[in-house]
């Protein structure tokens, strides 16, 4: 079976995102206020039920919104358990829908961060938007003073393809935001050092 038509990877389980049941999910990852900060450039105030739909997209048509979790339990492997993050890939629009690309986002509960969980589910998103969905580009957004992640997605084969200066005021100076995009080749041979 391809890595894009199962739901699970060695050490996590996805499931669908629902919009109804799961922006208390949101809202407990983005509690942290540095979770919050990685992921958005919103003030870091505590999140209504309403600014966590928005974060999560809900109501807004996504290729792909995933609640990452942890297996069940060692007898239920491949169901999910614990919801300890999200991530989703949005397109560009029924307008835009030839151009094969879309946009990507991670976020993970702070307690599971630095654990390997991240790159295990951008792998297995990866592999869904370019094996499963036949997407030739995916791009997304980071923080230039979120080194870590910096270092992730370049590990993972993302280029930095442009910089928007001192787009967001955040903790009292004016900060950059790093544009990153990654082709279906250049996932597919990048897969295979990974492996």
């Amino acid at each position: 079976m391809s890595p894009a038509t199962r739901f699970y990877t060695e050490r996590l389980v996805f499931r669908a995102f629902e919009d109804a049941t799961d922006v208390a999910t949101i809202q407990r990852i983005f509690s942290d206020p540095g979770s919050l900060t990685s992921y958005t450039c919103s003030l870091p105030t505590p999140l209504t039920a309403a600014r966590a739909a928005e974060l999560a997209w809900v109501g807004r048509p996504c290729l792909a919104k995933i609640v990452i979790c942890l297996p069940l339990s060692e007898e239920a492997q491949t169901l999910a358990g614990e919801a300890i993050g999200w991530l989703y890939l949005m397109g560009p629009g029924e307008a835009f829908q030839q151009h094969h690309r879309a946009e990507f986002g991670i976020a993970l509960a702070k307690e599971y961060q630095g654990r390997g969980y991240g790159p295990e589910a951008l792998r297995w998103l990866l592999d869904l938007a370019f094996v499963g969905f036949n997407l030739h580009k995916v791009t997304g957004d980071v923080w230039a003073w979120n080194t870590a992640a910096r270092a992730l997605y370049k590990k993972l084969g993302f280029v930095e393809e442009g910089v928007r200066r001192e787009n967001v005021w955040q903790d009292g100076e004016w900060r950059d935001e790093v544009q990153l995009g990654i082709l279906s080749r250049e996932w597919l041979a990048k897969r295979k050092e990974l492996i």
